[in-house]
């Protein structure tokens, strides 16, 4: 039997696709079209190509970020969107206002107190939510953005990939 490769196969982010198929494998959602098609083609493509599976599906490229590390940023960008939330005292504050307002206070911490806190594995009972959400980021080891424009930057980032990723925000829980 002969399978058919496609000419243009379905664009789908390698990290997402592998999201994909674990939620569909936990039984959480059924896999989507679009996936199915992208991991038989990969499959297909690693076989006729004589790649490995982690090219054929995208998970590997030159110039890529390892997936780690795309799930990385994903965990640590949702923690500082989670820290911009936390600061905000009026819930109509503007993401630019609450960038304004966090700003300062990653500074300080990353500066002041990081140094003397890195160790721990959960941070202080007594801290406020931006402080947790702050640390939590920081122990994902990839920088911080220090400045308001960094942190809407990032916020805008975060909240694109929240609807758009679901299956990589499922594997970042997994770090």
């Amino acid at each position: 039997m002969h399978t058919h490769a496609h000419a243009n196969p379905p664009r789908v982010d390698g990290v997402q696709l592998i999201g994909n198929l674990l939620a569909h494998l936990n039984g959480e959602r059924p896999l989507d079209v679009r996936s199915v098609e992208a991991l038989r083609h990969g499959i297909v493509a690693s076989v006729r190509r004589g790649e490995s599976l982690d090219v054929s599906l995208g998970l590997v490229a030159s110039g890529q970020r390892t997936m780690q590390t795309r799930l990385l940023h994903l965990k640590r960008d949702e923690q500082l969107r989670q820290a911009l939330a936390a600061v905000s005292l009026d819930a109509s504050l503007s993401t630019w206002a609450r960038c304004l307002r966090l700003a300062p206070l990653v500074r300080t911490f990353i500066d002041c107190e990081w140094p003397h806190v890195r160790r721990l594995a959960e941070p202080l009972a007594d801290w406020p939510q931006w402080k947790v959400h702050v640390f939590r980021a920081m122990q994902t080891d990839i920088a911080l953005p220090r400045s308001p424009t960094g942190l809407h930057y990032v916020a805008q980032r975060a909240e694109s990939c929240l609807s758009k990723e679901p299956g990589a925000k499922l594997l970042s829980r997994y770090l």
